[in-house]
């Protein structure tokens, strides 16, 4: 009885841990759509020594419906993580063809509703640098995947000199 009337006498206390509570769950269901929804494949990033640049590759699967937009990433084996296209520039230099690839930080990746897209080298791909321990063969990471709407889709990334061939079958996780 004393408790009814501590919580009555609140005044709108009760109502505002009410609007908390269901703020905090709302606010939690991107993360919980996206662990349903997506499903990242044959990750695998190349070898690498401490201080140098490596990159992840995988397939990002989105069988929601709804776009999933990736506008960062995050892992524990490099000071930057970033997600990167490549560029292939054309020019005529001296009147020769030149040919001159480059990579360009991208501020958003989007995987369409009910589509892939793939991170391949010499294409879309996340950025390592300046890795903060090495990376050998065999090895593997955690890499987040992080999302418009604040969720994390958390990928376990093998480490391959080879490529996909040497990263294993079961390199893909959504948390």
């Amino acid at each position: 009885m004393a408790l009814r009337r501590r919580m009555a006498g609140s005044g709108g206390l009760v109502p505002a841990l009410w609007l908390l509570v269901v703020a905090v769950v709302l606010a939690a269901a991107p993360a919980a759509w996206a662990q349903d929804h997506v499903v990242v494949e044959g990750a695998w990033a190349r070898a690498a020594s401490v201080g140098a640049n490596s990159a992840a590759y995988m397939r990002i699967v989105n069988h929601g419906p709804d776009d999933l937009v990736i506008v960062g990433a995050a892992a524990d084996v490099a000071e930057r993580v970033e997600i990167h296209q490549t560029i292939m520039e054309m020019s005529m230099v001296e009147g020769r063809l030149t040919q001159v690839m480059r990579m360009e930080r991208i501020p958003e990746l989007v995987v369409p509703a009910g589509s892939a897209v793939e991170l391949v080298p010499g294409g879309l791909h996340v950025m390592l640098l300046t890795l903060t321990r090495e990376l050998q063969e065999g090895d593997t990471f955690e890499l987040a995947l992080l999302t418009e709407d604040g969720g994390r889709i958390v990928v376990h990334v093998p480490v391959s000199v080879l490529g996909p061939a040497g990263a294993g079958e079961d390199a893909h996780h959504g948390h």
